[in-house]
C-alpha cells in the first residue's frame, strides 16, 4: 500500500538497488505510453489488465539458496524501511 502515491514506488526500486538488490523492477501497471503510434496500456507490465503495481525479480541459473536468503532478507528490510518512509511522509502532510 502506497497511500495512493504511485510515484513513491519508483523510490522503492531505488532503495532496493542501493541495497545491492539488482534484478528487481517496480512495475507501475497504470502507465500508458505510445510507441510508433500504438498506445500501450500498462506499459512495461506483463499484461495490460493488471490492477495493481507489482515487483518483478530476476535471478540466474545456478543461484544458491544462501544468495536467495540474503536477497529476501534485504527485501524484507527494504520494505520495512519503505513503509516507515511512507508513514513519515503521510504524517508530515497532516
Amino acid at each position: 500500500e502506497t497511500g495512493g502515491s504511485l510515484s513513491a514506488l519508483s523510490g522503492l526500486g531505488g532503495m532496493l538497488f542501493a541495497r545491492c538488490c539488482s534484478g528487481t523492477r517496480v512495475v507501475n501497471c497504470t502507465k500508458r505510453d505510445v510507441v510508433g503510434g500504438i498506445t500501450f496500456e500498462g506499459y512495461g507490465s506483463h499484461h495490460d489488465k493488471y490492477h495493481t503495481p507489482y515487483l518483478a525479480f530476476a535471478c540466474a541459473l545456478g543461484v544458491k539458496k544462501r544468495e536467495v536468503d540474503v536477497f529476501f532478507q534485504r527485501l524484507h528490510d527494504t520494505l520495512k524501511d519503505f513503509r516507515k518512509k511512507l508513514a513519515k511522509q503521510a504524517k508530515s502532510r497532516r
